[in-house]
């Protein structure tokens, strides 16, 4: 579909409360649903940066400020709400022994400053698999990042 008719669906669905999922696999269609602005996003596999970086705009400060959730709720709503939806809360969704979590270490007081999650010049660490992939920690040598693990 092209952005105009992304968009329209939309606004109906909208117009009459209902939410609007994109199963998008190509970059472009991924990239006008998020114009558009779907609620959520299926698949989403041929993501390139520029759409990664439209689906994190609006996203969870928009719960914040915009549908009067606390910054906690909104935290536990994209971690362990995730894995109940899909019926994996047994293996990651909050950090716990013997579960996966990569994590993302912030410079902010997250209940103060939910919109940090979006600037990542504020990410201290992405870390995945043991491993700093991602913020100021990432250009430390691989020899110390491993001691991070």
């Amino acid at each position: 579909m092209i952005f105009d008719e992304m968009h329209a669906v939309m606004q109906t669905a909208h117009n009459h409360r209902l939410k609007v999922t994109g199963h998008c696999g190509a970059t472009e269609g991924i990239k006008n649903a998020l114009r558009a602005g779907y609620d959520t996003m299926e698949h989403g596999t041929f993501m390139d940066d520029e759409a990664r970086e439209l689906l994190l705009q609006r996203e969870l400060a928009s719960f914040v400020e915009h549908v009067g959730f606390s910054p906690v709720d909104v935290i536990k709503c994209a971690t362990r709400t995730g894995a109940q939806i899909m019926g994996r809360v047994d293996e990651f969704g909050t950090v716990e022994v013997g579960k996966l979590a990569d994590l993302l270490a912030v410079d902010a007081v997250l209940q103060i400053e939910i919109a940090a999650f979006e600037d990542h010049s504020r990410f201290i660490a992405v870390l995945q698999g043991g491993f700093v992939r991602a913020g100021c920690l990432a250009t430390v040598s691989v020899t110390d990042a491993s001691r991070v693990r």
